[in-house]
């Protein structure tokens, strides 16, 4: 956590038995925030190299551990995902077999020791229990972190990720430069059809309204773009 420079990420006893009286869910446990989140994808996407350059693990073993599907036979969670017991037991909260509704929310995936594996390692990451989620694309040269808190997952956020990363990519890329990559990625201003040197005055987000506040949208005039590097 410390090389990360994670500031809001912990484990949180109030969650350790969210599964269940059968044992600790450590991974329920934790919590945390879109920034922290933001910052371990962005490793993810360098493939073990901090914002400075440091190699917090060498990319040769990120590529072996943290890229392929390992989960045995190449199956996928499809195949593993299933509780013994239908029933709301102390030791099996498994009503309607909700658990494997929950698992497969965000459609079939192969598994390593980072994450969930997508389209054949061109995508990693993975949900949390509270449909918090985390993508890397290594095919669009892109990090993505989204935060919540909907077990069920009402809104289908999940399963739009999956099904629509390419596109919101897509959205966010440069359109004018006439090159579809650059020899390392870059962050431009996109305004009037020119891209320029990104400054902090171009815009680099929109929002969703709450009450009285309206959504804001992107202006397809003036917003920030990206190049993706080029894949050698």
């Amino acid at each position: 956590f410390d090389k990360m420079g994670l500031t809001d990420t912990r484990f949180d006893d109030k969650f350790v038995m969210a599964f269940g009286f059968e044992g600790e869910a450590g991974d329920a446990a934790i919590e945390s925030s879109a920034n922290d989140l933001m910052k371990l994808a962005l490793v993810a996407l360098r493939r073990g190299r901090l914002a400075n350059g440091a190699h917090l693990i060498s990319e040769s073993n990120w590529n072996r551990w943290a890229i392929p599907n390992l989960l045995p036979g190449g199956k996928l969670s499809k195949d593993l995902v299933s509780w013994d017991k239908n029933a709301a037991t102390w030791d099996n909260f498994n009503v309607a077999h909700m658990k494997e509704s929950i698992m497969k929310q965000h459609g079939d995936y192969g598994w390593n020791y980072f994450g969930g594996v997508f389209r054949d390692s061109k995508e990693v990451g993975w949900c949390g229990f509270f449909s918090s989620c985390l993508r890397v694309s290594y095919e669009h040269d892109i990090a993505f972190a989204m935060t919540q808190q909907d077990v069920a997952d009402l809104k289908k956020s999940k399963q739009y990720v999956t099904d629509h990363f390419f596109e919101m990519a897509a959205s966010l890329r440069c359109t004018s430069q006439g090159t579809t990559c650059s020899r390392s990625a870059e962050v431009l201003c996109e305004q009037g059809g020119k891209d320029y040197r990104w400054t902090d005055i171009c815009p680099i987000k929109t929002t969703r309204g709450k009450a009285w506040h309206t959504d804001t949208s992107l202006d397809w005039d003036f917003h920030t773009c990206y190049v993706p590097a080029c894949h050698r």
